[in-house]
């Protein structure tokens, strides 16, 4: 009744309702998300780091995981693939292998060599 005789009429009543809802549950949506990606998703994350997003999460439901996503979805830290490790400067064992085919290439090392540290560096993936 009181919505009827409001100026502002049904429709805003029911928007107002709708937001009020999405507000309520966009932080725990967000939660659970972060606690899925940083426990299932990112299996590199440190397990330390991992306590720290979802505590945080928890502290600053709606900030948290927008910061979350920015740095380690979108910098795509933890989910690395061989470029992501070139970018940081460390080594994968793609890389390795890579330079191992160019030293058998160049006649550094005899096929046999290689084949041992293809099947070493193979083994470890």
């Amino acid at each position: 009744m009181l919505l009827e005789t409001s100026p502002l009429g049904l429709g805003f009543g029911i928007f107002m309702f709708l937001l009020i809802i999405v507000l309520a549950f966009a932080p725990i949506i967000l939660f659970i998300w972060v606690i899925y990606d940083s426990i299932v998703v990112q299996k590199k994350m440190e397990p330390i780091e991992k306590l720290i997003w979802i505590i945080a999460s928890v502290i600053v439901p709606l900030i948290v995981p927008i910061i979350y996503y920015l740095l380690v979805k979108r910098e795509g830290n933890y989910l690395l693939g061989i470029e992501g490790k070139k970018l940081q400067g460390k080594e994968t064992k793609y890389d390795k292998l890579e330079k191992l085919h160019e030293l058998k290439e160049k006649g550094v090392i005899t096929e046999e060599e290689y084949q041992e540290k293809r099947k070493q560096l193979v083994d470890e993936l």
